[in-house]
């Protein structure tokens, strides 16, 4: 992420339009891997208008009962949230 410090400054507005309470290791690398695949070109505005319509506190609560069972964990956190995000805000886009 260092290394792309324009990407990384545009995770960071997008958490925060979405719910500033979603600053945590996971989270930042989820949207991180979701801009990344799924905004690449579009514009910085369009990426933050786009998380400002979903909850990522949500999201990460949905990907947390996702991934765990009762013996033991079926994805990792990032990827259950990055897919979670997907379907929101391509769901979204779909309704508009």
């Amino acid at each position: 992420m260092r290394k792309d410090i324009d990407q990384a400054g545009l995770v960071v507005r997008c958490i925060q339009s979405s719910n500033p309470t979603c600053f945590d290791d996971v989270t930042v690398w989820a949207t991180w891997c979701f801009i990344g695949a799924h905004f690449a070109q579009a514009s910085p505005s369009a990426a933050i208008e786009a998380f400002r319509r979903v909850d990522l506190a949500d999201i990460r609560q949905r990907a947390q009962r996702l991934i765990m069972g009762e013996s033991g964990r079926m994805a990792k956190t990032a990827t259950a949230i990055s897919i979670l995000l997907a379907q929101a805000i391509i769901d979204e886009d779909k309704a508009a």
